[in-house]
């Protein structure tokens, strides 16, 4: 067994995953996990953790009110950027790498939950960064923890510590040199919002927030200046008629004025106001005559609300009716987007949005090679070919799926996903428009259906296809849908060195590591064999100091990348290094494994420990088995 010696360096910054906008930060969601949604501590399940998120706020404060809170801290980055979040309703799914539910229902780009950690942090959180994979934008709070509105007599302020675990979701990283920051890293109780810093830092990842279209050169703000609006057929019952905007309130002084014409038949006006799933915006609807008198109004006055609805009894025909949109409340939720609908007597439902998705199902074996490819569609809402979405399905054991697709003109990284449903894990090969297959760096592997890789260069504007198929055909369960995702906005990602090394059937090789804090780890294994009939698989098992396993991962010696995601609490682990012989026939295997961080807490304060920087690698490598480490060896059974 290697005894490793370890010299103390100075500190430096390790690969971050932050600094990586969302790439729909203008249409985020957001929903808060009922209890009893389990969170995975890593890829395979050892162990699973119930979601309390529900009894544990519930104890201390009425729903409505911690829900407006959390809501309230991502307010406070939203309203400062080209950035927008909407309460939607939770799926229900497991958090960790499950992705997409087999129902095809997504879950929130941010969900909510809480479990039991320990004791040194308040809350973690994983942004939106290529290694995260389906763990991007949870923040899960500390369940041993007790948190208020106030953080009154020894509890913690839960907007506070949601403010900043806010700025890690979005991309910020902390601020550790600067204690007025809403994201350095440790408690320091009561925050009343952001400072300059902090603005500059969200609106130099996501922009101002822009006015919208129908603002103009002068603004939309007064009668004289109403936007026109021309009535057309509802899309969703084309016997009514409608009008409908899409604004965007970005102050709290700002005014939206609309103008229109009710037809012959009119005798009533429906008036929505869609903010539910769009932004946090409480809005506030007025309608006016042709002489600018006030009819109706209706104001929200929390984002929990729902969308804001109005209707107008005894409207009349071929006149002229303003809406004006403002904020209805001063105080928080005061700026977002909105959709405005008025519907000729009836009041609209909520706009069917299109499914960005390029359906293509069963393709009954047309496209199994390059030349029979099927052509993606650039997703709508993105720039020129920077992203394809698409459905498809393994149909057969051995059915392969060939893609076709252009590259943006900037060229650039390209970051596939495919994530299988109901047992299908299936992996993505890229090649040149001659057919060379080009080398591409496995990000995430057998994440619970989730395959992720990068290419790192590819030439501007030029075609490559996909050929996607199963990873392992030897079961039969492995048929079903799978999701394909091909983006060209997404950073290079990079793990650290951790160890690496020759094992034979004689060897015991373990490293210990120390974790400082709680966090989520993405590792990868690389194993190659010498003797493949001799040996073929190679086990990594993670002890904690009881002895017991808490995350493990297998990987064939054929030079392949597997990937495992494990949240690992404060305290001392042990890997063990398990090459697994068939015979006694001699064969080295060359092992390597990196990790990196994927998640970030804040800490509870201590005034004379200020929050350590990150380092590189991610944990403290140290020689293992040693004083407080489980020695895997020493076991009857290791």
């Amino acid at each position: 067994m290697p005894r490793l010696t370890v010299e103390a360096l100075e500190r430096r910054d390790q690969p971050s995953v932050f600094g990586n906008p969302w790439l729909t930060g203008d249409r985020l969601t957001m929903s808060f996990a009922p209890n009893g949604v389990s969170y995975s501590s890593q890829t395979w399940g050892e162990s699973t953790f119930s979601s309390n998120l529900f009894s544990k706020l519930n104890a201390g404060m009425a729903t409505n009110v911690w829900q407006e809170e959390l809501l309230r801290a991502f307010y406070t980055w939203t309203a400062q950027a080209n950035v927008n979040v909407g309460l939607v309703a939770d799926n229900g799914q497991a958090f960790g790498p499950a992705g997409l539910s087999d129902t095809g229902t997504p879950p929130a780009d941010i969900r909510v939950g809480a479990f039991d950690q320990s004791p040194e942090v308040l809350a973690i959180n994983s942004p939106f960064h290529p290694l995260t994979g389906a763990r991007a934008g949870n923040l899960m709070l500390n369940g041993v923890k007790t948190f208020t509105k106030g953080g009154a007599n020894g509890t913690y302020d839960l907007y506070s510590v949601a403010l900043h675990e806010a700025a890690n979701i979005l991309g910020l990283a902390d601020n550790d040199t600067d204690n007025t920051s809403a994201r350095y890293g440790s408690y320091l109780g009561v925050r009343g919002g952001l400072n300059a810093g902090d603005v500059a830092a969200v609106q130099a990842l996501y922009g101002a927030r822009p006015n919208d279209l129908f603002e103009g050169a002068t603004g939309n703000n007064t009668l004289a200046a109403a936007s026109a609006l021309t009535a057309a057929t509802d899309p969703q019952n084309t016997a009514r008629w409608l009008v409908q905007a899409n604004g965007n309130i970005t102050s709290t002084a700002d005014v939206d004025v609309y103008r229109f014409t009710t037809r012959s038949d009119t005798t009533s006006l429906g008036i929505r106001l869609n903010t539910a799933g769009r932004s946090l915006l409480a809005g506030k609807v007025e309608v006016l005559d042709a002489a600018g008198n006030v009819v109706a109004s209706q104001a929200s006055t929390s984002p929990l609300t729902g969308d804001t609805l109005l209707t107008v009894t005894g409207a009349k025909a071929n006149a002229t009716y303003y809406v004006r949109v403002s904020a209805g409340r001063t105080d928080a939720f005061a700026v977002g987007t909105y959709q405005l609908r008025v519907g000729f007597n009836s009041t609209p439902a909520v706009e069917a949005k299109a499914n960005p998705t390029q359906v293509l199902g069963a393709d009954g074996g047309t496209n199994e090679t390059l030349a029979t490819a099927t052509t993606l569609t650039p997703t709508a809402g993105y720039a020129a070919n920077t992203h394809y979405l698409a459905s498809a399905k393994v149909d057969a054991v051995a059915d392969v799926d060939c893609y076709k697709l252009t590259a943006p003109s900037a060229g650039g990284v390209m970051t596939v996903s495919v994530q299988g449903l109901s047992g299908v894990s299936a992996a993505a090969t890229v090649y040149s428009a001659s057919g060379a297959v080009v080398a591409s760096n496995i990000l995430l592997n057998w994440e619970d259906g989730l395959y992720r890789a990068q290419t790192p260069v590819l030439a501007a504007g030029a075609t490559y296809y996909l050929k996607v198929q199963l990873q392992d055909t030897s079961y039969s369960m492995a048929i079903g849908d799978y999701f394909l995702d091909v983006d060209f906005k997404q950073p290079l990602a990079a793990r650290d060195s951790i160890a690496s090394g020759t094992a034979s059937k004689t060897s015991k090789i373990s490293y210990g590591i120390d974790v400082p804090e709680s966090r989520a780890f993405s590792f990868a294994l690389t194993v190659t064999s010498t003797n493949l009939a001799a040996c073929n698989w190679f086990d990594i098992y993670i002890y904690n100091t009881a002895g017991t396993v808490v995350a493990s991962l297998g990987t064939d010696g054929k030079n392949s990348v597997d990937t495992l995601t494990a949240f690992l609490t404060k305290g001392k682990y042990t890997i063990q290094f398990v090459p697994v012989f068939s015979t006694n026939a001699a064969a080295n295997i060359a092992f390597s494994l990196t990790a990196a961080l994927i998640s970030d807490p804040i800490d509870v304060y201590d005034p004379t420990v200020p929050p350590p920087p990150p380092a590189s690698p991610p944990v403290t490598v140290v020689p293992a088995p040693g004083p407080g480490f489980y020695d895997p060896w020493g076991s009857p059974n290791p």
